[in-house]
């Protein structure tokens, strides 16, 4: 568990051909739990710029996120893949730049995860790419 924790101006940057994701947090293959917890100016070079989440059951609770980015791809504030966790009660503000896909939240294949009571303000993703949350087909 991750309670009451603060994630400033971490990057992830890779130096090899791994496409590094998850600027405060890359979760693979666990049982993530997040809560109150503040995500701000965080980068991913790829995916998840806050929260990386793939293949993970868990939660990511009562959290911030602001001015989260990637550099390339997903997810500005949280990527979920082959995942399905609850997100709720958090706040997804000024996330994202021009390019990507998700200011918010980007749900990518085999995902399902229950997004409830979250408030999007100002986020920002390429065009026509939904700001506050992609979902993938």
């Amino acid at each position: 568990m991750v309670a009451n924790c603060t994630f400033i101006n971490n990057t992830s940057f890779s130096t090899s051909s791994y496409n590094p994701s998850g600027g405060g947090i890359a979760a693979r293959e666990s049982n993530v739990s997040v809560s109150g917890s503040i995500f701000t100016n965080n980068t991913a070079e790829w995916d998840g710029g806050g929260i990386w989440i793939s293949n993970c059951p868990g939660s990511v609770t009562d959290c911030y996120f602001s001015e989260n980015t990637v550099m390339s791809n997903r997810g500005h504030a949280i990527y979920v893949e082959n995942s399905s966790p609850l997100i709720s009660h958090c706040i997804f503000s000024d996330n994202g730049q021009i390019g990507g896909f998700g200011g918010g939240i980007y749900v990518g294949d085999n995902s399902n995860p229950t997004i409830d009571h979250c408030d999007f303000f100002q986020n920002s993703a390429g065009i026509q790419q939904d700001a506050g949350i992609h979902v993938s087909s």
